[in-house]
């Protein structure tokens, strides 16, 4: 059990290679996880040094899928939405469909062109967007994500963040402020192709926050068992949509 745990720590470690966006502190703080505690089925570590607490997250899962179509979903952030919340719409029409459903996206969208500094990288390997967020959960909250998606013939990342005002300017000529309970979200789903109709996802989430109630010790174990059921249920979601839409195809 000990040789899992510390495999299970270094592929953590290397998972973020960069935490500048963590600042120093929550970069220390992250380098200190403890071993994973297993909550509904995902590895979930949590760690608090004053006023802030970071938790990640980790699952994997099989899809009866082309590692393409697979990667293509979990880059399809406007499909990512609640249908209930679409007469709450801003950017986006209200008949637009929830293709991936997700308890608490009213919309994303991803930012145009026109709105951009400058361009951002995009090529064979790797593809750069940036995105706006409106989510409700207990409240109403949105943001800037910057996505990147990098290419390869037997794997596909797609890297999701969240940013901050500062950040938001550097890439956009107008930004949405940020307004989050969390002052980091952060993921990364590693998409690797197992065969012709089948894929292995490795999601890894991150977040960290100095939010005073979600700091709480005896918010602690809510917390937790909130980031392993969203976690969990992201990849569950999906893969169902995924597999049901294949059945469809075959049978047509």
């Amino acid at each position: 059990m000990k040789y899992i745990y510390l495999a299970f720590a270094l592929l953590l470690h290397n998972s973020f290679a960069n935490d500048f966006f963590l600042g120093e502190k929550g970069a220390k703080l992250k380098a200190s996880l403890p071993p994973a505690e297993e909550i509904k089925g995902v590895k979930i570590q949590s760690i608090k040094q004053d006023d802030l607490r970071i938790v990640r997250a980790y699952q994997e899962l099989e899809f009866n899928a082309p590692m393409e179509r697979v990667a293509k979903a979990f880059y399809d952030f406007s499909g990512r939405c609640n249908q209930e919340f679409s007469e709450k719409r801003k950017w986006l029409s209200s008949k637009e469909k929830c293709y991936y459903p997700n308890d608490n996206i009213i919309e994303e969208v991803v930012e145009a062109e026109s709105n951009l500094q400058k361009p951002l990288e995009n090529n064979s390997q790797i593809k750069n967007f940036i995105t706006r967020r409106r989510i409700e959960k207990r409240g109403n909250y949105q943001c800037h994500q910057k996505v990147t998606i990098e290419f390869s013939p037997k794997k596909i990342k797609v890297i999701h963040r969240t940013l901050d005002d500062d950040e938001s300017h550097q890439f956009l000529k107008e930004i949405i402020e940020k307004d989050l309970t969390f002052n980091v979200m952060t993921g990364i789903y590693e998409i690797e192709s197992q065969g012709p109709q089948k894929s292995l996802v490795k999601y890894d989430y991150l977040v960290s926050t100095n939010h005073w109630f979600l700091n709480k010790d005896i918010i602690e174990a809510k917390l937790k068992e909130s980031i392993a059921e969203g976690t969990k249920k992201t990849l569950l979601t999906t893969k169902d949509v995924l597999e049901k839409e294949l059945v469809n195809v075959s049978r047509n």
